[in-house]
């Protein structure tokens, strides 16, 4: 243990205004994120009026890695992306890739688990006091947001699949993975042809860590995702005091999950500024707003900003699981989303040297989760005199209907 630390219980949430302005000038730029909603595009059928023009991808993240895919396995293709200039918490200040099943599928988040946070909601169950870190749930289902239909669809998937599962696995769990696993091979592939043509890293790929005070908990997380064919190893009380944030006076325990990774900040941004630049003659990308789609068996045009735009093909990605192709949406709307906020954490200088080495060591610590789903990951990390400052992006992946973080947690 290392005594030049001090851990005390802080409950201010400082304004903006208030901050030191070291810590202002760490933070991303903030602004107003106005996501798109599903119901600001319009499919229009009709007959066809325009000729093929270039291939259309509209959106974040999701649409611009399709957008590279096309670029890099069709030598002829033309590309658009288009966004609309709204900058997403989740590209702007970095989150994490991890290869496991969803947070419906987690014994964390099972039926009694579920059963007790709507009665806590109906008042008929106490709440737990955040400083019991064993028992406190990082969940929260408020009622009054809850959408009965979307509620009762997925209650209906968690029983469906607890019925096909083995051992608590089921198809749908493994065919998730892998393709997740696919995926992050992917984004480190591209993120490595960025760093060799000069730009950013975009993802890193080493491992991730899963902790809890729960050491039963940690240990079936090791067995249920060793099944999987995810590797695991526990990590040791030196790696913990070296490459994480979490304290070391009180028992705490966790996993290291190999293959796992982050997105490094800004990722859309470096990833644009390398097409642009690997394929001017064929990528092009420009802010607007979509408001339509035309469709004639297949789409043929759409309408940004008042204009018609004639396209080969249409992909739209406009928010969490908001998946247009083909001028179909390829979605199920679901009530669980994830909210994020940033989280400053201030240290001692020379304590936090002693532990970390270097500050560089510290900015590129790991991402980090609980087992009810708390994720944070390191934004920036600022020095100001004899203190260190640490942005901390904090996403809760199982929040239900609530746009913003509790402030308990």
């Amino acid at each position: 243990m290392n005594n030049d630390f001090i851990y005390q219980k802080v409950s201010i949430i400082a304004p903006l205004e208030e901050l030191s302005p070291a810590i202002r000038a760490a933070l991303p730029e903030l602004k107003a994120e106005k996501p798109q909603a599903a119901s600001s595009i319009t499919i229009v059928e009709r007959k066809r009026d325009t000729e093929n023009g270039t291939h259309y991808f509209m959106g974040g993240l999701p649409a611009l890695m399709q957008a590279v895919r096309l670029l890099e396995d069709d030598p002829k293709a033309h590309v658009t992306y288009v966004n609309d200039g709204q900058i997403k918490k989740s590209t702007q200040s970095a989150h994490q890739g991890h290869v496991h099943p969803t947070e419906w599928t987690t014994p964390e988040l099972g039926i009694w688990q579920l059963t007790k946070l709507v009665l806590n909601s109906l008042k008929l169950y106490p709440s737990v006091d955040p400083e019991d870190v064993l028992h406190y749930s990082y969940v929260h289902f408020p009622l009054a947001n809850i959408k009965l239909s979307l509620f009762i669809k997925n209650i209906a998937f968690k029983l469906r699949r607890a019925l096909v599962a083995k051992n608590g696995i089921s198809p749908d769990d493994r065919w998730q993975c892998d393709a997740v696993r696919a995926s992050l091979s992917y984004h480190k592939a591209l993120s490595d042809k960025i760093v060799a043509a000069g730009g950013e890293p975009t993802f890193i790929s080493d491992w991730r860590l899963i902790w809890s005070p729960d050491k039963e908990g940690i240990e079936r997380k090791k067995q249920l995702w060793e099944d999987l064919g995810i590797k695991t190893a526990y990590i040791t009380q030196d790696e913990i005091r070296r490459e994480t944030l979490l304290r070391d006076d009180i028992p705490l325990y966790g996993l290291k999950i190999f293959g796992d990774g982050k997105f490094f900040a800004d990722v859309d941004k470096k990833i644009v500024t390398y097409l642009l630049k690997q394929y001017p003659e064929r990528f092009t990308f420009r802010t607007a707003a979509v408001t339509e789609v035309h469709v004639d068996k297949t789409p043929f045009a759409v309408v940004e900003d008042g204009k018609k735009v004639a396209v080969a093909s249409f992909y739209g990605s406009t928010g969490h699981n908001q998946v247009f192709k083909a001028g179909k949406q390829l979605w199920d709307e679901v009530p669980v989303t994830g909210v994020s906020t940033l989280w400053v954490c201030t240290l001692d200088k020379k304590a936090a040297l002693a532990r970390y080495g270097t500050l560089e060591h510290l900015k590129n610590l790991p991402g980090g989760a609980n087992l009810t789903n708390l994720h944070t990951t390191i934004w920036n990390v600022t020095e100001e005199g004899d203190q260190v400052h640490i942005i901390v992006r904090a996403t809760e992946g199982a929040n239900f209907n609530s746009p913003y973080a509790d402030p308990r947690d």
